[in-house]
């Protein structure tokens, strides 16, 4: 028999599969030995023998089969977020579905579709690392998971892994480090415990005071006559100025990529400005506003049901609700998710295509963590903090929506607040 072993083959292909042959062969008739054989031949060469027979033809170090799976630890795990992870062997078959179920017994009860790093390459007979990002879970719970693969020639189950959500106790709080006579403190920023040999002594000049400091702003009918607040009106309501709950903060950022993994295409805003504030012990508020948003060449701006209007090539969120997760490895995230329209955090369109955002986003914050200041940042990025966002697309103006798909962003954003900020994890 003749095999014709050159094929033409994308990149995709050979990462898939492998490199692999397939066509179509001539069989020769078949002679078998011995009295019975000249029957048997007969028959086999009338059942077999002939042209445009197939084969395909494998390189590999195996014969393809069903995957094999292993789940890995959980990493990055918050008060209500976890990073699920595993490996797989396709063992030469191209994955159909690969997935981390989990929950909070054995018989999971949800799922959550794998996720390749970024800028991984796909092994078909090696082991090839998945990750998925599950969110929305309850604090100082205990989770099972496990990943799922199916090919074609089957479908695999990794062994069972469990990981233990963090607990609001000792989670990450805001603060201020303030003068005060006999403080437990020698430094301003509150980390250096006042002793006198070796030993706390209660006589240092800071002290530490958990929650937002208020701030004050001008208001009709406040309650207060001066702008530091301290002068209290000669009745109520009839001051010019009045104390909010926390500092206000504005942010701004560069460049922001908005990447969906279906649509091909990312968008990519030119920069973003948010204006928000501290409301609580771990909590705050935010409107975020990108401009010079574009996908592709089409201009996108806030629009439809869940959308908050805003200028051509402008993306304006709904009310966002932030919060502090962790300590996470030693970081401090700052989380935002919709705190109006929920789950949808902006619905847009870009010239035809209508997107709407829903999920929540953790960046890692800096530059306040440990140390009083005005000035911070949060940098949002796939690999670092929670990412756990999606988009739905639509083409018909919000009659019918796709599945929808993972999103990612990318973005440093420069925090500046009213008064200064400590966070302590």
């Amino acid at each position: 028999m003749t095999f014709s072993l050159k094929t033409t083959l994308t990149l995709g292909e050979l990462l898939d599969v492998g490199p692999h042959f397939t066509g179509t062969t001539t069989i020769p008739p078949i002679t078998c030995e011995g009295p019975s054989g000249l029957v048997l031949g007969t028959l086999i060469t009338g059942l077999m023998s002939g042209p445009e027979n197939p084969y395909e033809l494998y390189i590999a170090p195996r014969e393809p089969a069903a995957p094999t799976v292993a789940t890995d630890e959980a990493t990055s795990i918050s008060q209500v977020s976890a990073r699920l992870n595993g490996n797989v062997d396709p063992n030469g078959a191209k994955p159909s579905e690969c997935k981390f179920e989990y929950g909070i017994y054995t018989s999971y009860g949800s799922s959550i579709p794998c996720q390749s790093p970024p800028e991984s390459v796909y092994f078909p007979f090696a082991g090839n690392a998945e990750t998925a990002q599950a969110a929305g879970l309850s604090e100082d719970s205990v989770y099972h998971y496990r990943m799922v693969l199916t090919n074609s020639l089957g479908t695999s189950y990794g062994g069972d892994q469990m990981f233990t959500t963090l607990g609001s106790a000792g989670a990450p709080q805001y603060g201020q480090c303030v003068a005060q006579k006999d403080g437990n403190y020698a430094d301003g920023n509150c980390n250096t415990v006042a002793e006198k040999k070796g030993q706390p002594d209660h006589k240092g000049k800071y002290e530490w005071e958990p929650g937002p400091a208020a701030t004050c702003v001008a208001q009709k009918k406040g309650n207060y006559t001066d702008s530091g607040c301290t002068v209290k009106s000669a009745k109520a309501k009839k001051g010019t100025y009045e104390k909010a709950p926390g500092p206000g903060y504005t942010s701004t950022s560069g460049s922001v990529t908005l990447e969906t993994v279906g649509l091909g295409y990312p968008v990519m805003c030119a920069a973003s400005t948010a204006a928000g504030a501290v409301t609580g012990m771990s909590t705050g508020i935010e409107r975020v506003a990108f401009s010079g948003c574009e996908m592709s060449g089409k201009t996108c701006t806030s629009e439809g049901a869940n959308g908050t209007a805003g200028t051509t090539g402008e993306i304006v969120t709904n009310m966002l609700n932030t919060r502090l997760l962790g300590p996470v490895a030693g970081q401090v995230w700052t989380e935002i998710m919709s705190a109006e329209h929920a789950p949808y955090l902006a619905e847009f369109g870009c010239e035809g295509l209508l997107l709407r955002v829903s999920g929540s986003i953790g960046g890692v914050q800096s530059q306040d963590v440990d140390t009083s200041s005005v000035t911070s940042t949060t940098t949002f990025a796939v690999e670092t903090g929670e990412q756990v966002l999606h988009s739905s697309l639509s083409e018909n103006g919000g009659k019918s929506w796709a599945v929808p798909d993972v999103l990612t962003l990318s973005a440093v954003a420069t925090n500046t607040s009213a008064s200064a900020i400590e966070i302590r994890p």
